[in-house]
């Protein structure tokens, strides 16, 4: 009853009162309560994605404002992409730092996995050889992963297959799970990859031929303003944009921040509408990070990323 509670649109004293009423009927004692009419908790939910996890934060509220809702929204939402943020770095640091370890091909196989799950097939081939698994089904619902079969691990003959390079001895090659909303296969492999090579091989520092020049940026952002005033620009284009734009603002500086109620207010501004998703900034670092490709160092922050560079003396 306790956890039920907010569903049914019960207070913590209505529930104290039916207990009561209960212990009451427990020794024959008649007893009534009246709860008047009843309004259901409201529950949102909200799908995310990072780093090839994907999920719902589920939020359960009652009696909220109106005027509130959205900003409840919104907290929701960010709570959700930092947890899917921190948790798919995590696993992809783990597989990383493994991979330099003289782990089995099957216990290697299980931590690529760990990183990448949820995905349909997974085989890891090395110079020894190689090792797979693939997701269980029952019924609706999904039941871990088991071995595949030698047989399996050849029919690698799909068009949804695709493969990471790991390191120069091993090959990750996976089948994407389809037909699941929320899901697109194409983006899954391209954050994936993304994500992998981020953690993999970080821009520790950035050399001297991959300093920005002033004619660079500004050419750059004439080139995404184009996109832009073509009437029906993409998120991505319009995020890219922004990013230009204060990448030029601060250019002497080497170095700005930008916050996902920044990036929100200048999509909502563009498109005259609120936005509700598409603005978290960190969670489209890799897409940051191509508008001066090799040129930015793109650091997670609590609100969002911090940009920094080095510029042609």
């Amino acid at each position: 009853m306790v956890s039920m509670g907010p569903l049914l649109g019960l207070r913590a004293a209505e529930i104290l009162e039916l207990l009561d009423s209960m212990s009451r009927l427990a020794r024959h004692e008649a007893a009534e309560i009246s709860l008047g009419d009843r309004s259901l908790g409201q529950r949102i939910t909200v799908p995310f994605f990072s780093g090839g996890l994907q999920g719902s934060v589920y939020g359960l509220f009652h009696d909220i404002p109106e005027d509130q809702k959205d900003a409840i929204h919104t907290t929701l939402l960010e709570f959700g992409q930092t947890l899917a943020d921190t948790y798919a770095e995590m696993r992809l640091s783990r597989l990383v730092a493994l991979l330099g370890k003289q782990l089995g091909l099957e216990d290697l196989a299980r931590e690529a996995v760990c990183a990448f799950s949820p995905v349909n097939k997974l085989v890891v081939e090395t110079k020894q050889g190689q090792a797979g698994f693939k997701l269980c089904h029952e019924e609706n619902y999904w039941a871990g992963y088991q071995p595949l079969s030698r047989q399996e691990m050849q029919d690698m003959s799909g068009p949804a297959w695709f493969t990471i390079k790991a390191s120069s001895a091993v090959a990750i090659h996976i089948e994407p799970l389809a037909n699941i909303p929320y899901f697109d296969p194409d983006f899954f492999q391209l954050r994936l990859e993304s994500g992998f090579r981020r953690v993999f091989a970080p821009l520790d520092g950035i050399a001297a031929a991959d300093s920005l020049s002033t004619h660079e940026v500004h050419q750059r952002l004439r080139e995404l303003a184009t996109y832009i005033e073509d009437g029906k620009p993409s998120f991505a284009k319009m995020r890219q944009y922004y990013v230009a734009q204060q990448v030029e603002r601060d250019l002497l500086l080497c170095g700005t921040r930008i916050t996902n109620m920044k990036l929100k207010g200048f999509l909502e501004e563009r498109i005259g509408a609120p936005v509700r998703s598409g603005y978290q900034i960190s969670s489209y670092r890799g897409e940051v990070e191509r508008v001066f490709p090799n040129k930015l160092k793109v650091e997670k922050t609590r609100y969002g990323v911090s940009l920094s560079w080095k510029i042609v003396p």
